[in-house]
């Protein structure tokens, strides 16, 4: 078993930075010059509403006090007073496609609203779960009325008449495509990343200063809730502003015709046991965030009073000493005796207002729904927005009417994407048919799957629509063989061009075990391995392995016995079983690799725009003298056999840390021989990593190609993209070339040229095309290279 701690040599800089954990912790990352947010640090505060001054507080006691007055049901616990909030959310994303976080879908806040409407109504998750005896004893001592009580004599659990329906029409009335959603991008906006500040002064005076005020809605007329992402460091996960009253409005922490409502870190929106498809942070997962925080909008006090012992201003709620982060249950009767007079009952950690996590809140007190009723028909931004729904909640969908484009001709076996233009809300069902079959993904009944045809012909792809009306169209599809460009010569790389090469170590200096995650090291690793599908060479006719290149850490890397041998072996296997049978090795002294050149960067793996500040990284190729078929199924690794004699040792460089793809390829041959995957938490690290070895397969039986200097410095990013690429050129000499794009069916759909090409960062717009696989060829008259394009709107 490995336990480890980490070292990651970091983009841009000049040295080594520590950073240590458990094999079973989460692993702390250093943040590449690109990056801003650590989001494996905890947050551990739950709210940032400030406590409202002594002077509003005696005014909203005057306000209770006439509302009770006003409506003398209260007495009896209850209210016949309804009120109905229309709610809008405002997700704050950085272009980031609908479903995919902070760009949360429409599903993961219908469960928020969900949520909200059990919890305000008093029948919210594990309500069921109230101690029999809770607080009985507590209520007789304080001599509460009946109505804050429920028939077992406990403190009542509240239904504050109080209902959050998510808007149907935005400020200048038309129909929003996504009920209760407002979709911001910050890039477009030209805002700063949220997750770029790093202190909650700083975070919250960009929220209130800039999103807030850039994105409001009017809030007599809508409750607006803020939904981003956020710094770990920064350790928040919501804040709200408290009702303004008549004459009260001004006061530090109250909602201003810019500023009112609820900020909440996207990752706490919605119930994780509603909507299964969030980006969740347990043990806020079950939207009690937004219930707690809208808890401050409508003028509650956290349950302990904001001091020890303090008061919130609701006589059915016991004196609690401080905030309760429980995130198991407690058990009850919790901290009896902490107050004068919590005993022997405890306090109400399961309160709405309290601190622990989502899954033992569960109530609301009567007093709390009397406070929340009063601000409701008091407050300035509130006792207007039950008229208000009337038109904004009230909505009969058009009827739904089926439409969709994709293209015209298809190719065998190659995913053809579609758009659904259908209209009608709420958003209808879909079913997809094909006639004669074909596949879809992710299933029949998905928005926009996409469709691949097993065979030649005309296939009928028909799509219904309904939202209680029906309605269906159809469109006919030609699918041939299709002749695609040959790729003849390509580097495999499973680390994306938007990443940060850096390396680990397995312990501190004074370390008694140490050594390198991905190289020689103290647990006697003697190989590993990078996994290549199929998939990364299919476009590669009869592909054959001629070299592999290996991208080295220069000060790992050394050797002093001068006769050290390195190997490069291939061999067959599976994703998930790891190395089998050996298909082709070499072998190297370890001083013809240590010798090479040396550079700050590469521009064909990892993120070509960033740079050390010093040439660390050493890349070398090994040749096989004979090229080795790469199998037509299934795939292989390309396996490094480290040196064995002591004082020479080798580290390669990998991506960081569990950063995209999810999928790790690296395998490890342990000290017993065995072949174990890089997330296996037993035998191996426990973390998902994609090594810089890089495989050159060609369609080539009789030459041994070489990455020409030309592609070597032609890098295109991002890749796939949304139709916008840019072809980055770092060539010594200016050059003249020419490009053209091919589609699947061999046409060519755009061409054209750059002149005096040297440094250079080229923009390439295929955005008007439809999504797929492309071909971009780029020749400068004596040298060419095709690369595999992917349009992903």
């Amino acid at each position: 078993m490995k336990k480890i701690y980490l070292t990651i040599v970091a983009g841009l800089s000049a040295g080594l930075m520590l950073a240590q954990t458990g094999r079973k912790a989460t692993f702390t990352k250093v943040v590449s010059p690109d990056a801003t947010n650590n989001t494996n640090q905890p947050i551990v505060r739950r709210c940032a509403t400030p406590a409202p001054p002594k002077e509003w507080e005696e005014q909203f006691q005057k306000l209770i006090a006439q509302y009770i007055k006003d409506h003398p049901e209260v007495a009896n616990g209850k209210t016949n007073v309804a009120y109905t909030i229309p709610i809008v959310f405002h997700v704050i994303h950085g272009g980031q496609t609908v479903g995919t976080f902070p760009n949360i879908a429409q599903a993961q806040i219908n469960s928020q609203v969900t949520v909200l409407n059990a919890d305000y109504g008093g029948t919210g998750l594990n309500s069921g779960s109230y101690p029999a005896t809770a607080f009985v004893n507590w209520a007789t001592a304080q001599g509460l009325p009946a109505a804050n009580k429920d028939a077992g004599g406990r403190v009542k659990i509240a239904n504050t008449q109080v209902t959050f329906c998510l808007a149907q029409k935005d400020p200048t009335g038309a129909t929003l495509s996504e009920p209760g959603i407002d979709r911001v991008n910050y890039v477009t906006k030209g805002w700063s990343n949220p997750t770029s500040f790093t202190s909650i002064s700083t975070f919250q005076s960009f929220i209130d200063g800039t999103v807030k005020p850039g994105t409001i809605w009017d809030p007599t007329r809508y409750f607006n809730v803020w939904l981003t992402d956020c710094n770990g460091s920064v350790g928040l996960l919501g804040y709200a502003t408290f009702p303004a009253g008549t004459g009260l409005t001004g006061l530090s922490g109250f909602g201003t015709a810019t500023t009112d409502g609820v900020w909440v870190y996207t990752k706490s929106c919605g119930s994780s046991s509603i909507y299964s498809g969030g980006s969740y942070a347990p043990p806020y997962d079950k939207g009690r965030t937004l219930t707690h925080e809208a808890g401050h909008w409508l003028g509650l006090r956290h349950i302990w009073g904001d001091a020890a012992c303090a008061s919130d201003y609701c006589n059915d709620t016991p004196p609690a000493a401080a905030a309760n982060y429980n995130t198991s249950s407690p058990g009850y009767p919790f901290h009896s005796g902490t107050c004068t007079g919590n005993s022997p009952d405890g306090e109400m950690y399961m309160n709405f207002m309290d601190y622990v996590g989502d899954n033992l809140m569960y109530m609301f007190s009567v007093d709390q729904m009397t406070r929340i009723q009063t601000a409701c028909a008091n407050g300035t931004y509130r006792s207007q927005l039950t008229a208000s729904s009337a038109t904004l909640c009230s909505f009969s969908p058009a009827p739904a009417n089926a439409a969709f484009t994709m293209n015209s001709t298809g190719c065998i076996g190659t995913p053809v994407n579609v758009t659904n233009n259908s209209t009608g809300n709420p958003t209808p069902s879909f079913t997809w048919t094909s006639a004669p079959p074909a596949t879809f993904n992710p299933n029949a009944n998905a928005t926009a799957p996409s469709i691949t045809f097993g065979s030649a012909g005309a296939y009928t792809i028909t799509l219904a629509a309904n939202n209680g009306t029906a309605s269906s169209v159809s469109h006919v599809i030609t699918v041939s063989a299709c002749i695609t460009p040959t790729v003849c010569n390509d580097t495999l790389v499973n680390i994306r061009n938007t990443d940060t090469l850096v390396t680990y170590i397995t312990g501190a200096p004074t370390s008694t075990c140490p050594g390198w995650v991905a190289g020689n090291n103290c647990y006697g690793d003697k190989e590993e391995a990078e996994w290549y599908d199929v998939s990364t060479y299919s476009l590669v006719p009869s592909a054959k392995i001629t070299d592999v290149i290996v991208l080295f850490y220069k000060r790992g890397t050394v050797g002093t016995k001068g006769t050290g041998k390195v190997s490069m072996t291939l061999y067959n296997g599976t994703s998930g079983g790891g190395p089998t049978t050996a298909i082709s090795t070499t072998s190297v002294n370890l001083p013809t690799i240590t010798s090479g050149a040396t550079y700050t960067n590469v521009t064909y793996c990892g993120n070509p725009m960033l740079a050390y500040a010093s040439p660390i990284i050493l890349p070398y190729k090994f040749h096989l003298a004979t090229p080795a078929n790469a199998p037509a199924s299934n795939g292989f690794f390309a396996s490094l056999v480290f040196p064995t004699a002591t004082g020479d040792t080798v580290v390669f460089f990998t991506n960081t840390i569990g950063s995209y793809p999810p999928v790790s390829t690296l395998w490890t041959r342990a000290s017993d021989n065995n072949w174990y995957a890089f997330t296996d938490g037993t035998n191996n690290w426990g973390i998902s990593l994609n090594g810089a070895i890089l495989p050159i397969v060609t369609c080539s039986t009789t030459s041994v190609p070489n990455i020409t200097t030309f592609e070597n410095n032609i890098m295109v990013a991002p890749n796939p993209s949304n139709g916008t690429f840019n072809v980055i050129t770092t060539f010594n000499e200016k050059q003249d070339i020419k490009f053209e794009v091919i589609s699947t069916l061999g046409q060519t759909i755009a061409q054209g040229e750059f002149h005096n090409v040297m440094n250079n960062y080229l923009t390439l717009d295929l955005s008007k095309y439809e999504s797929g696989i492309y071909f971009l060829s780029i020749t400068n008259g004596t040298e060419k290279v095709v690369k595999r394009i992917i349009i992903n709107k």
